[in-house]
Formats: C-alpha cells, structure tokens, sequence
C-alpha cells in the first residue's frame, strides 16, 4: 500500500510539473503589434521606423513573439530604411558594392512569427522588401507584398497603321518623353529599357521578343495615358506590334532582390502573396528548411497588370535541409518559377598539397561564404561534369569577395587541371519539394533543378511555359549552377502546352565520360502536347517513364519511344504509357493529389 501511495504521488508530481512547465512556456511567449510601435495603416507615413523598432524589441525578448500587423495598407520608403551589404547569388553586378535597400530587416531574430491578417505592405520605390539572416524559426503568414510603382512598366498596342502605332500605357507606369527616347520614371528612380517581353492575353503566354519602339522617329503623348510612336518602316519595331498584346519592358541591372533568406534555419512562410518584386525573385541561400504553403505570386488582378517578378520566382542557391513548396501560385515572371542549385567555383591553384586557391566565375554571383570549414566537397572535371575527388574544408581563408584559400583534410588530386576544374560544396545541397502549385505565364524553363539529394516534383499543373516545363542541368562554363541530379521523381503533374522536350535532361558537359545525372522517374503525368517531343536527355542513366498519358494535339506517333531522345545516355524503362487523340476532346484528368489553391489566387483555366 505505501508503495502504491509512492507512485501516485509521484505522478502526481509530474502532472503539476507539466502544468508549470506549461504555464512557464506561455508566459514566455510574447505577443507584439506593429500599432504600439508607430505604424499607422491607411495613413501613407514611412512605415519602416515603426517595424525597425518592433523587430528591435522582438529581439529582445527570450522566448516565441508573435508580431501583429492589423489589416491594411502600409507604404515602406527607401528613406529611412536601412541599407547594407547584402551578396546575393545570381543577382550582384559586378560593379556594385553589393548594398540593397530593405524595407523589412530581420537579422539574428529567433522564434519570430509574424502575422499579417491580410496586412498590405507596399514598397515605394527600389527596394528589397524583406531580409532574413541567421534567423531560425521565422514565421511569416497572412501578408500580400506589392509596389506603389513597379520596375516592371506596362503597354498594350491598341491601334496599328503603316508608319505608326498607338500604345495605352498602364496607369501604374509613370514616363516621360525626352526627344525620341521613352523614360520610365518611378519614385525615386528613372530609366530606360533594355529588355521587353510580349504577353498575349488570350492565350496566357508569355516569352521575350522584339522592342516595338525601337526606330521610332518620334514618341508623341496624346493624353490620356496614349502614346503614338512614328515608325519609318516595319524593319523597326513596328513589326513587333501585335493589337490588344501587352508589352512589359525594363532595365535587366539587378540592384536588389524580392526577398533574400540567408544563413537561416527553419523559414516558413504561409498564406503570403506577392503582386511584385523589383530585380530578382524570392532567394533563399545558405538556409535550411525552407517552406511556402499557399504562396501567391501573381499580378493584382484589380490593377490589371500582368507581371509579378523581374527575374525568376523563387530561386536557392547553396541550401540545405528542404526545400518545400505547396499549394502555390507561382505565375507571370520573366524568367522561371523555380530554381535549385549549388555554385562552382574554379580552382585557380594549389597554394600546398592540401590547398586550394578558388575563384566566382558569374558576374552576379560573387562576395558570400560558399564553403565553410566541415563542409564536405568534391571537384568536377569541367569537360566531363564528373567528380574527380572528395574533400572536407578544415579552413577558409577568405582573400577579397571573389577569392579564396582552402585548406583541405587530404591532399588535392593530381588529376585536378588548375585554372579549368571546379569545386562545388556537398554539404550545402537541398532536399526539394515542389506539390500542388500552378505554374503559367513563364517565358522560360518552368523549373529548374540541380540538386544530389532526393527530389519531388507531384501534382503540379505547367501550363504554357514557353521552355521546357523541367530542366535539368548543372554547368561548369556559364552560369556555374552545380548540382548532378540522383533521385528525381516527376509524378502525377499536368504538362499542358508546354514548350519541348517538355523534360529536358541537360548537362552541360563538353565530352561524354561516364552519366552526369542519374534516377529521373517520370510517373503517371498527364502531357498535353502540341509537337512530339515529350523528353530529351544527355548524359543520363536510369530513365524511367511509367504510367503517363500523351494528350496529343497533331499527328499521332507510333510508339512512346518515338516521343523521347537520348544522347549518351542508358537505362530507359518504359511501361504502361499511353498514346491518345486529343485533337477533339478536352482532357478532363487532373492528378489524384487534388490541390487547392487559395481563394485569392488567379483563376485556374
């Protein structure tokens, strides 16, 4: 009996113990309100003091903290917002100092959610709208993201004659006329354009073409937001105007980027919606674990433009952990949906038998850390792709922003060739998770993935990407994306209309020497196609297509062989696919894994 009495007291003990440790973790968690610190909704005042000091003070505390940000619109100036040196992959020219304009800087904040209600943040002129560095557990839920005036101007052709055509200029892009040159004026900024990209509404495309201005002998405004531009012959732009087609233009110099998540752990971001982004995408780079449920990236349909991004959508350069995308929205850019790799740098010389002197090679990808000591790392071969060794970094010795000494754990092999072999970082390489999302209004590859650890690509719908909807690459020559592909599984996903090969496997290697990528598995698809081309690979071992259904819009070929095309490549396995007519009927199969965009999102046709 008294040992019973023991072990009821004692479990009683534990209970009140549990309770305690409970309340203690409740009163440990704060909850803040952007109001209490200044920032006034609907007001049109320089929201960026008010949140610099809520950040200031979530900081402070020890525990979780909620940061509430009541319903509304919030404008952000570059004014007061703070500006530092931010080197992000892909989208630092090389004659900058890497310094970006933030509108929202968190830096060193644990355990921060922020929750936004349906909170407005509007950016008011070039500028980076959000940075997250060496922050882990980050929550941020509830907000739409967009500018007063984007970098992004818009026009459509409304009439068309032999020497001159008319343009309806979007009441969101500001100009002015100087002689025969068109400048687009922002807050804070002007500029003339050096890229246009043509949208056709009807068919929700959208690719890069021709200038319709270029040549005009003069620009005359008629009011009304209406320009008329004299054009000498069709030779010049005037061959470019198609009536009732949008042409977005602006100037490809990348001074800042949408939003840039660096050296952090455990990112979530939930219910967030972006109409713009000025210069890049969304980037995350040197983080681990980052995910998107319900992410919306799409122009405003009330305001009637039609881009969201700049550059690339969402875009991971040396992550590690998962990548995870749900549930999304990722449209209208001008450049992909999504894009996963590592970096090479090459190996200038050896500076001993166990260092290495290494070197960016990208113009816009230079001044971060791309190895750091216990990482593990291999060499490529350039010509070739292939690994040549392994490695673990015991020492980084950083010389300026684009050089490096690396001290190894075991000699450099003889069969590196200085100044042509790369280095690529093992450690630093992402899981990748892309389900549920709708991909359209892309001029480009729909995704882009270079990445050895497992990769799932499920229940997505590609509609008229204007490249290939998958592309698979990793090069030693251009843009120095690393990453050899192992584990890719591309399963039960829509390809409606999309350019081809609609896969493409496509290492960048100069010679054939042994498979750059290997285990892509093409599982239970639908391919709604226009041409024949439904993948292409190189290089390439372990292909398997099985279960997939080929919608085909024109002839019909004779065998799903017929489809694919394999250049020194192995181990193709096809079973169970289908041929079907789909010159008179309309598919009607969607993945198993039904997916439910938000309410807010653009309307799936």
């Amino acid at each position: 009996m008294m040992n019973k009495g023991i072990q009821g007291l004692r479990w009683s003990l534990c209970r009140v113990v549990a309770v305690l440790t409970a309340v203690s973790s409740c009163a440990m968690a704060v909850e803040l309100n952007v109001r209490d610190f200044g920032a006034l909704a609907d007001s049109g005042e320089d929201a960026c003091p008010a949140f610099q000091r809520a950040f200031a003070a979530a900081k402070k505390q020890n525990g979780a903290v909620t940061l509430r940000v009541p319903a509304g619109v919030y404008d952000f100036f570059p004014d007061k917002a703070h500006r530092r040196k931010c080197f992000t992959s892909n989208s630092t020219e090389s004659n900058s100092d890497g310094t970006k304009t933030v509108a929202l800087d968190l830096q060193g904040i644990d355990h921060l959610t922020i929750e936004g209600a349906g909170a407005k943040l509007m950016m008011r002129g070039k500028m980076t709208m959000l940075v997250a560095e060496q922050c882990e557990n980050l929550k941020i839920r509830g907000v739409e993201f967009d500018f007063k005036r984007p970098t992004m101007s818009e026009m459509t052709a409304v009439e068309k004659g032999e020497d001159y055509w008319l343009a309806e200029v979007h009441e969101d892009s500001w100009y002015r006329i100087e002689g025969r040159q068109l400048i687009w004026v922002g807050e804070g900024w002007e500029t003339r354009h050096n890229m246009v990209q043509h949208y056709d509404h009807s068919s929700e495309t959208t690719w890069r073409a021709g200038d319709p201005t270029s040549g005009a002998s003069a620009i005359v405004d008629l009011g009304g937001r209406k320009l008329r531009f004299e054009m000498k012959s069709e030779k010049n732009g005037l061959k470019h105007v198609v009536l009732g087609r949008t042409y977005q233009l602006r100037n490809t110099r990348r001074d800042a980027v949408g939003m840039w998540i660096h050296r952090c752990k455990d990112v979530a971001f939930e219910d967030v919606t972006v109409r713009a982004m000025h210069g890049f995408g969304i980037l995350g780079q040197f983080s681990e674990n980052i995910s998107f449920g319900r992410l919306v990236v799409a122009p405003d349909p009330n305001r009637g433009r039609t881009n969201a991004s700049s550059a690339d959508i969402t875009h991971f350069s040396g992550c590690k952990g998962t990548i995870r995308i749900s549930d999304s929205v990722l449209t209208h850019a001008h450049d992909d949906a999504l894009n996963v790799h590592g970096t090479y740098l090459r190996v200038l010389s050896k500076e001993g038998s166990k260092r290495v002197k290494v070197r960016f090679m990208h113009a816009q990808s230079w001044g971060f850390q791309p190895f750091y000591p216990g990482d593990e790392v291999q060499y490529i071969h350039r010509d070739s792709m292939l690994p040549i060794g392994a490695s673990k970094v015991k020492k980084v010795q950083r010389l300026n922003d684009r050089e490096l000494i690396l001290t190894m754990d075991r000699e450099v092999p003889d069969e590196v060739q200085l100044g042509k072999d790369t280095l690529e970082n093992l450690t630093w390489t992402p899981e990748v998770v892309l389900e549920g999302c709708d991909i359209r209004g892309i001029p480009t590859r729909g995704i882009l993935l270079s990445t050895p650890k497992p990769i799932r690509i499920e229940g997505n719908r590609f509609f008229r990407t204007k490249m290939s909807a998958v592309l698979v690459a990793c090069d030693a020559g251009s843009w120095f994306e690393s990453g050899g592909v192992k584990d890719l599984t591309i399963k039960g996903n829509l390809f409606d209309e999309c350019g081809e090969p609609v896969i493409r496997i496509h290492p960048e290697n100069r010679k054939h020497a042994g498979p750059v990528h290997r285990g892509i598995k093409v599982l239970e698809n639908m391919f709604v196609m226009r041409g024949k081309r439904a993948l292409q690979a190189k290089s390439t071992e372990g292909i398997e297509l099985r279960g997939n259904r080929f919608w085909m819009r024109g002839p019909l070929p004779k065998e799903v062989k017929q489809m694919i095309s394999l250049h020194n490549s192995a181990g193709l396995k096809l079973e169970q696919n289908r041929i079907e007519d789909g010159r008179k009927e309309v598919p009607t199969w969607m993945p198993e894994r039904k997916r439910h965009v938000p309410s807010r999102s653009i309307e799936l046709k």
